[in-house]
Protein backbone atom coordinates (compact mmCIF):
# COMPACT_ATOMS: atom_id res chain seq x y z
CA UNK A 1 0.00 0.00 0.00
CA UNK A 2 0.92 3.33 -0.66
CA UNK A 3 1.79 6.43 1.73
CA UNK A 4 -1.05 9.29 1.89
CA UNK A 5 1.12 11.25 -0.53
CA UNK A 6 0.84 8.91 -3.36
CA UNK A 7 -3.15 8.79 -3.11
CA UNK A 8 -5.19 10.60 -6.20
CA UNK A 9 -6.06 13.21 -4.28
CA UNK A 10 -2.61 14.34 -3.25
CA UNK A 11 -1.59 14.14 -6.75
CA UNK A 12 -4.24 16.63 -7.80
CA UNK A 13 -3.13 19.12 -5.28
CA UNK A 14 0.27 18.80 -6.50
CA UNK A 15 -0.67 19.45 -9.78
CA UNK A 16 -2.49 22.36 -8.83
CA UNK A 17 0.01 23.66 -6.99
CA UNK A 18 2.57 22.73 -10.19
CA UNK A 19 0.43 24.59 -12.77
CA UNK A 20 0.70 27.76 -10.52
CA UNK A 21 4.31 27.40 -9.74
CA UNK A 22 4.67 27.10 -13.62
CA UNK A 23 3.01 30.15 -14.38
CA UNK A 24 4.49 32.19 -11.59
CA UNK A 25 8.10 30.63 -12.54
CA UNK A 26 8.08 31.73 -15.95
CA UNK A 27 10.40 34.80 -17.54
CA UNK A 28 7.40 37.65 -17.07
CA UNK A 29 6.44 41.04 -17.85
CA UNK A 30 4.07 43.10 -16.12
CA UNK A 31 -0.03 41.10 -17.05
CA UNK A 32 -1.72 44.29 -16.72
CA UNK A 33 0.51 45.89 -19.46
CA UNK A 34 0.57 42.92 -21.46
CA UNK A 35 -3.70 42.78 -21.47
CA UNK A 36 -4.02 46.05 -21.45
CA UNK A 37 -2.22 46.26 -25.02
CA UNK A 38 -3.43 43.32 -26.75
CA UNK A 39 -7.22 45.10 -25.50
CA UNK A 40 -5.90 48.11 -27.32
CA UNK A 41 -5.32 46.08 -30.41
CA UNK A 42 -8.40 44.47 -30.59
CA UNK A 43 -10.21 47.38 -29.92
CA UNK A 44 -8.63 49.99 -32.30
CA UNK A 45 -9.58 53.21 -32.85
CA UNK A 46 -11.19 53.10 -29.51
CA UNK A 47 -9.48 54.19 -26.34
CA UNK A 48 -8.40 51.65 -23.48
CA UNK A 49 -8.26 52.87 -20.49
CA UNK A 50 -6.96 50.93 -17.47
CA UNK A 51 -8.27 52.26 -14.16
CA UNK A 52 -8.40 51.45 -10.60
CA UNK A 53 -12.28 49.81 -8.97
CA UNK A 54 -11.35 51.49 -5.98
CA UNK A 55 -10.66 54.88 -8.06
CA UNK A 56 -13.26 54.84 -9.87
CA UNK A 57 -16.01 52.55 -9.44
CA UNK A 58 -17.84 52.63 -12.72
CA UNK A 59 -20.31 49.49 -11.61
CA UNK A 60 -21.46 51.16 -9.07
CA UNK A 61 -22.40 54.94 -10.85
CA UNK A 62 -24.14 52.74 -13.44
CA UNK A 63 -25.74 50.62 -10.33
CA UNK A 64 -26.59 54.35 -8.97
CA UNK A 65 -28.87 55.28 -12.53
CA UNK A 66 -26.12 57.48 -13.68
CA UNK A 67 -25.50 54.70 -16.84
CA UNK A 68 -26.28 51.54 -18.16
CA UNK A 69 -24.10 48.32 -17.79
CA UNK A 70 -24.39 44.83 -18.47
CA UNK A 71 -22.31 41.98 -19.81
CA UNK A 72 -21.65 40.55 -23.18
CA UNK A 73 -23.80 38.13 -23.55
CA UNK A 74 -22.01 36.62 -26.51
CA UNK A 75 -18.90 36.95 -24.91
CA UNK A 76 -17.25 33.55 -23.97
CA UNK A 77 -14.74 35.26 -21.59
CA UNK A 78 -17.09 35.45 -18.81
CA UNK A 79 -15.34 34.71 -15.60
CA UNK A 80 -16.89 35.24 -12.09
CA UNK A 81 -16.91 33.29 -8.55
CA UNK A 82 -20.67 32.64 -7.30
CA UNK A 83 -20.88 33.16 -4.05
CA UNK A 84 -23.97 33.31 -1.64
CA UNK A 85 -24.81 36.87 -0.23
CA UNK A 86 -26.23 36.88 3.26
CA UNK A 87 -28.84 39.52 3.91
CA UNK A 88 -28.01 43.09 5.18
CA UNK A 89 -30.84 43.67 6.67
CA UNK A 90 -33.08 40.57 7.89
CA UNK A 91 -36.30 42.53 8.06
CA UNK A 92 -36.11 43.62 4.83
CA UNK A 93 -34.32 40.61 3.02
CA UNK A 94 -35.77 37.09 4.71
CA UNK A 95 -33.37 35.60 2.33
CA UNK A 96 -29.94 35.42 1.24
CA UNK A 97 -28.77 35.77 -2.70
CA UNK A 98 -26.79 34.28 -4.74
CA UNK A 99 -24.05 37.16 -6.28
CA UNK A 100 -21.43 36.62 -9.25
CA UNK A 101 -17.97 38.38 -8.18
CA UNK A 102 -16.81 38.98 -11.90
CA UNK A 103 -12.93 38.73 -12.36
CA UNK A 104 -13.32 39.19 -16.27
CA UNK A 105 -16.18 40.15 -18.89
CA UNK A 106 -17.06 42.85 -21.36
CA UNK A 107 -19.62 45.12 -20.58
CA UNK A 108 -21.75 47.22 -22.83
Amino acid sequence: MGSKGDSPRAAGRLHGFNAILDHGSGQRFNSEVVLQNALRELHRPDTVTWIDADDCDILGFAEAGHANARIDDGDDTYTAIRRYKIPTRALNEPEGSVVDDVLFARWT
